[in-house]
């Protein structure tokens, strides 16, 4: 017996994905490289996240101009740089001015200007390894680099160096919440932070909260996202604003998170200062945080699941207000992030797993 199984002409396939930001570029990736392939058989890519890089993705690959101008989309950038990088023909990527100066070798080359010994990893990607074991996500690496030069302070960008994270000589962490603190203390010290305040989002520690305090500085959280940080630093005149993340707006010199810009200024500070970076930043004490993202069937208001309302008021009480409670959905995903915050780690994390025990119940 012979059998001969031939392949269909068409695979029809329905794949259902959280909207993400990361996960809607990959898919309009992957719609344009199927539709090259397949005389343009393809079905569109629904439920995109409606973020700023998504659109700028979309309008570019559906249009294809010469001059692609990405505005301030650093995903954006990485994403179609892949995608040009195969496809046949000559574009030329643009963006703002900020975005058009990010590469990393500005940094070296003014940090080199200004005297410092600086030596650089991770250096010579190929446009398809971003952030892959490297970089402001994966710190390892950086730790090491610290221990073996003996530096004084590790700086770790992420793909388009929006993001900064780094590493003082002892290799501890230091992330957006801690250089949103040295740099807001800095401002008041030179009065030029306006209305004593700087923003952040819900998400940043309460030590940020409880260190701005003590210096005399008032701390508005917005939502999560650069976007709705900027926006409220362009409502009340404020000059500075970050996420945990390590997004750090200083409005006198751009409108969107530049991890460059925020590592010169930290880097200033401590020359001025004469103190190590162990030292500045050790004026925020962490709390201990846990976060659970608990799958959700629906997204109804919380108040309308008064077994949620009372677990975290007993929660909210048991804490006695040396703590807090943070429940929100997620904007692209299925998600409810249930997120507590207190002195005592154990107590965090016990917390948070009964709280999200109770938000999946309620909400499947």
């Amino acid at each position: 017996m012979r059998i001969i199984i031939y392949p269909p002409e068409r695979l029809r396939v329905h794949a259902q994905l959280p909207a993400s930001k990361s996960i809607s570029n990959r898919a309009l990736v992957i719609q344009a490289l199927a539709a090259r392939n397949c005389a343009g058989q393809v079905s569109e890519v629904r439920n995109l996240s409606d973020c700023d890089d998504t659109q700028v993705m979309l309008r570019a690959l559906s249009t294809m101009p010469d001059v692609i101008d990405i505005m301030a989309a650093g995903t954006a950038m990485r994403f179609l740089t892949a995608y040009l990088s195969i496809t046949p023909g000559t574009h030329t990527i643009t963006g703002t001015e900020r975005m058009r100066h990010r590469p990393i070798g500005v940094l070296v080359d003014a940090l080199r200007r200004l005297g410092a010994d600086v030596t650089v990893i991770n250096d010579d990607y190929c446009g398809t390894d971003i952030n892959v074991q490297c970089g402001s996500t994966h710190l390892e690496p950086l730790r090491a680099l610290v221990a073996e030069c003996g530096a004084d302070v590790g700086i770790a960008h992420d793909g388009d160096a929006d993001r900064v994270m780094l590493m003082d000589s002892e290799g501890n962490e230091i992330d957006g919440d801690m250089v949103e603190a040295v740099c807001a203390i800095d401002l008041k010290q030179r009065g030029l932070l306006a209305g004593d305040t700087a923003v952040s989002t819900v998400m940043a520690n309460l030590g940020l909260t409880h260190a701005l305090r003590d210096a005399g500085i008032n701390l508005i959280q917005t939502k999560v996202g650069d976007r709705y940080v900027l926006e409220r630093m362009l409502q009340g005149g404020y000059p500075l604003g970050g996420e945990q993340s390590g997004h750090l707006i200083y409005r006198q010199y751009s409108t969107t998170g530049d991890g460059l810009l925020a590592a010169l200024q930290l880097l200033r500070i401590v020359r001025e200062k004469e103190k190590p970076l162990s030292e500045l930043a050790g004026l925020l004490h962490l709390f201990p945080q846990k976060l659970i993202n608990v799958r959700v069937e629906k997204k109804l208001p919380f108040e309308e699941r008064p077994a949620i309302g009372k677990a975290v008021a007993d929660v909210e009480k048991a804490l006695a207000g040396r703590g807090r409670v943070l429940l929100r959905y997620s904007g692209t995903e299925a998600l409810c992030r249930v997120m507590v915050e207190a002195e005592d780690e154990d107590k965090v994390v016990r917390y948070a797993r009964d709280l999200a025990d109770v938000v999946s119940r309620e909400l499947r």
